[in-house]
């Protein structure tokens, strides 16, 4: 006799499911991000008193670009701990460049001092770069597995 109070089986297993990949906001957000880059690039020419920070910044900036389209567009590229890795060191760069170095240090900013207004509010476009690299490095199985 069978046991009506018995939760149903499936034979499904965990490669059966199907996984949230990327969708058309993220390429948007990648192209937004690719544009303001392109012109933060041809500013370099046109701002005086960078320093070295300021062109971290840009390389970091760069690379993580290059994360978000790996993610957006689901491509693989390079090793997925490379990812891992540069995740962890947009948060610690972002918290030192936005935060310690200019209000704390008194380093400039691409040749300006750091001063608290609605320009700060700018670096919330930082939180959906750290969430595309930690879906990126962690959590895109199906990125990953592609042969």
């Amino acid at each position: 006799m069978n046991n009506i109070y018995k939760t149903p089986g499936s034979n499904l297993s965990r490669d059966d499911e199907t996984e949230q990949r990327p969708g058309l906001a993220w390429k948007i957000f990648f192209w937004l991000l690719t544009a303001l880059m392109l012109i933060s690039i041809f500013a370099i020419f046109y701002i005086e008193n960078l320093n070295a920070l300021d062109y971290f910044d840009m390389l970091i900036f760069s690379v993580s670009i290059l994360g978000l389209y790996g993610y957006a567009f689901s491509k693989k590229i390079g090793a997925r701990i490379i990812w891992r890795v540069v995740f962890y060191i947009l948060i610690t760069w972002s918290i030192f460049y936005e935060v310690f170095s200019p209000f704390i240090l008194n380093i400039p900013q691409y040749g300006e001092a750091g001063v608290i207004d609605i320009w700060l509010l700018f670096n919330i476009i930082y939180l959906p770069l750290f969430m595309s690299l930690y879906y990126y490095g962690f959590k895109s199985e199906h990125i990953w597995k592609q042969r």
